[in-house]
């Protein structure tokens, strides 16, 4: 758990499986049996916890793949949104066979609006949710808090007085997000760029935008050097961040900028997941199955497996799609109330508890 000592946060702490199979509670000493449906932190319905519901899929060598590389590179999958609770908010967080992994629990005083994951799966960042205006906020000065493990917290308190759509590049050096009331630049919307050791602002993206675009505050998306942006507005844009110009205008919803910043994933208006290159400008549309594709999540940190919420008949699945081979293997069912489409994230964000 986050410490108070030498001023870090204490704010994060694990529900988790145990050596066993079962699911221990950090609060009681009772170990739920393994063979139970339950719903976990992010309202998800799983199954029991050797994954049998969790693991259709359309090929078996990309569930091996897929179930090997993320054995290896210790990932997790977290839930995109963040669930309010009456003293703490939380995001939940499962494997790549659907079993629940555990959730991620913030003190309601440090409530996040939206929480950030870097490409590479290593670090968070958000804003508190706090210092937005009444009736969502409370009007309270801007902090950015910014971790890569329970016991490394750091916070910053850029010149504004409120911000959204949070997004961290890799090795936590660059923090993209919209800001309101940046010292200097009056009380409107600013697309920023930050400098994420200092706070200070790196570049400023606003006149990039097309016309007065950023009327509202969308979530934003960065790549792993922080040289590239992905900014969903009436159209989705990529931003060159070091020229300041605009690479690349899509149509479509959920976008996904790859880690590398070479491709950008979206949903089409005929629910198809398309994934263009932005150096060639080359589409290639893909399948994912007979379904409609609902939702995006993100790359995987080595831009193989992109997550995708998937609906088919009746049944809604989250699924990690291998790009290159347009071959996709499903990692869990999503409950009818979910709203799951799924952030890679190192397991070592997460506090685990000894089994």
């Amino acid at each position: 758990m986050f410490t108070e000592e030498q001023g870090r946060l204490s704010c994060i702490e694990i529900l988790s499986c145990d050596a066993s199979g079962g699911a221990r509670s950090r609060n009681a000493e009772e170990t739920m049996p393994a063979k139970v449906t339950r719903r976990c932190a992010c309202g998800l319905l799983l199954g029991d916890v050797l994954g049998t519901v969790a693991c259709s899929c359309s090929s078996g060598s990309v569930a091996a793949a897929l179930h090997q590389y993320a054995s290896e590179q210790n990932l997790v999958i977290l839930d995109s949104s963040v669930l309010p609770y009456p003293d703490h908010c939380q995001l939940g967080a499962s494997t790549a066979r659907g079993v629940w992994a555990g959730k991620v629990v913030i003190p309601k005083d440090k409530q996040p609006y939206q929480v950030g994951v870097s490409p590479d799966g290593k670090w968070l960042a958000w804003c508190n949710k706090s210092a937005r205006p009444w009736p969502e906020g409370t009007g309270e000065p801007l902090h950015i808090f910014i971790a890569n493990s329970p016991q490394s917290v750091r916070t910053l308190n850029p010149k504004a007085s409120s911000g959204e759509g949070v997004a961290i590049s890799s090795r936590a050096e660059h923090i993209a997000l919209t800001v309101f009331g940046l010292v200097g630049k009056g009380n409107g919307p600013r697309l920023v760029v930050l400098n994420a050791v200092t706070g200070e602002v790196e570049r400023d993206l606003t006149d990039v935008l097309p016309g007065s675009t950023l009327h509202s505050s969308p979530r934003l998306g960065i790549s792993g050097s922080g040289n590239r942006l992905v900014v969903p507005l009436e159209q989705i844009l990529v931003i060159d961040v070091p020229s300041h110009k605009v690479v690349v205008q899509e149509h479509g919803d959920y976008p996904a900028l790859s880690p590398d910043g070479e491709s950008l994933a979206l949903i089409d208006d005929r629910h198809r997941i398309v994934v263009v290159s932005l150096s060639t400008g080359a589409r290639r549309i893909l399948g994912s199955g007979s379904g409609k594709t609902l939702a995006l999540g993100t790359w995987s940190p080595d831009g193989r497996f992109l997550l995708a919420l998937l609906e088919e008949l009746l049944h809604r699945s989250l699924v990690a799609v291998e790009c290159a081979t347009d071959r996709h293997t499903e990692v869990m069912t999503e409950a009818l109330e979910g709203g799951f489409t799924g952030v890679w994230a190192k397991r070592e964000l997460l506090q685990q508890l000894a089994p």
